[in-house]
């Protein structure tokens, strides 16, 4: 093959994706300079110096590859430019402090590159420099700071960019300034309210623990019992419904369950089915419409099923079939297309397949539409949607058109060669 078409073919896939017979020393070189190519898809009887200090050039990480032989001072001091995070893959030998403080701090560095810096180097007036900018740019490089740099400014630094460093913060340097800044941190990186576990227990009060309930209600896990209150479970299950779970049985309570359900209505999963009220199921369902599948049968009706399926259309697969009306699955459908799936056929007209497939989010809906109902309209606008991740495999084989097909290949779908009609497969292969 020529250069050119394996280049044409090959470039979106990669240089692994060609046949070893067919990667020369020219095409390795095309391929690493352009970007489309590894080095470790690059046979090693081509890895030459200059080739591997370009690859290292284009993507730092390639030092990975890089023969040990050829390793030189200059190709480790491009990789680190290029990528900071290259510095893992750096040998010790080749390591110094200007390097590193590249890998950190320069224009890509990253700050979690720390981790690679050897403590002998984060001491130096340059390497506290380092760890400062480090955790400016991210809270958890804090991590990789000797215990003697984590002075309190550099901790509140840290907490200030990431929640999350607070667990990396030496205890004598912990305040109850620094703790209420992590537990009250806005769009928190931390989930289920994990911030609060890392606060020492004498400086948890009953302030702090409502705060972090408010953020997360789940933070209730790590409330001292001394500080739990019906005030604060009330908190918790509104702010998060599975707070609950939290609860010390003893002081679970209706209306407290009454407030989680209404927050989460998948919660309905914990109550016995006894105790499932009608007004119960009818305000989880209102809450979450998946949580049909918990409503015992005696309280499935026409009313609660049209609540859930308008509330999240996949509840249709709750629905009994014998409920499964034209309205209930056109709700259904129009609130999550792919609901189709759970429509019974008799209610698959055209007219609603068409419906669906024209919103602006429903194109993979193709893969649910009756063979009957599918045209070649919709099987080209859904090879061309960069929003649709199905293949030629979904389109009927009469409508797998020349235009169908180019647009399947053009946007990298599924496309077996046997997916595609032998005219049309002919007709390409002579374009080649």
């Amino acid at each position: 093959m020529h250069i050119e078409e394996i280049r044409k073919d090959y470039q979106d896939t990669g240089l692994s994706s060609v046949p070893e017979e067919h990667r020369s020393m020219e095409l390795c070189e095309i391929a690493v300079r352009e970007g489309w190519a590894t080095l470790d898809a690059v046979p090693e009887c081509f890895r030459t110096e200059a080739l591997c200090h370009q690859a290292v050039q284009v993507e730092g990480e390639n030092i990975r590859f890089v023969p040990t032989p050829l390793l030189n001072k200059k190709i480790c001091q491009d990789a680190v430019m290029q990528c900071g995070s290259s510095l893992a893959y750096v040998d010790k030998y080749f390591m110094d402090e200007a390097l590193c403080y590249e890998a950190v701090c320069g224009p890509n560095g990253e700050a979690l590159a720390l981790e690679f810096v050897p403590d002998a180097y984060k001491r130096t007036k340059l390497g506290e420099e380092m760890c400062r900018l480090s955790v400016q740019k991210d809270g958890l490089a804090l991590a990789y700071v000797p215990e003697v740099n984590k002075t309190a400014e550099l901790c509140r630094v840290a907490v200030h960019n990431n929640d999350a460093a607070l667990q990396y913060v030496p205890e004598q340097e912990k305040t109850k300034e620094l703790c209420q800044l992590a537990v009250g941190f806005e769009g928190a990186s931390l989930k289920e309210g994990e911030s609060l576990q890392f606060v020492p227990d004498v400086l948890k009060c009953a302030e702090l623990c409502m705060l972090a309930v408010c953020r997360d209600g789940r933070a209730l896990k790590h409330v001292p019992k001394r500080y739990q209150s019906a005030a604060l479970y009330k908190k918790a299950v509104a702010e998060n419904g599975w707070a609950y779970i939290f609860i010390p049985s003893e002081h679970q309570t209706e209306a407290l369950f009454d407030i989680s359900i209404a927050e989460n209505g998948r919660l309905l999963d914990l109550v016995d089915e006894d105790k499932r009220t009608q007004s119960l199921c009818l305000r989880a369902v209102g809450r979450s419409g998946m949580a049909l599948k918990y409503v015992p049968s005696k309280y499935l009706t026409l009313e609660i099923c049209a609540i859930a399926v308008h509330q999240h259309g996949l509840a249709l697969q709750y629905v009994p079939r014998k409920l499964r009306t034209p309205a209930i699955c056109y709700l259904a459908v129009r609130q999550y297309p792919m609901a189709l799936r759970f429509v019974p056929l008799s209610l698959q007209t055209e007219a609603l397949c068409k419906e669906i497939f024209i919103s602006q989010r429903s194109m993979m809906v193709l893969r649910y539409i009756p063979e009957k109902y599918k045209t070649e309209s919709m099987c080209l606008k859904a090879m061309q949607s960069e929003r649709c991740v199905v293949g030629l495999d979904v389109v009927p084989h009469h409508l797998r058109t020349e235009a169908v097909c180019r647009a399947a290949i053009k946007n990298g779908r599924s496309v077996q060669p046997w997916y595609i009609p032998v005219l049309v497969r002919t007709k390409l292969c002579l374009e080649k």
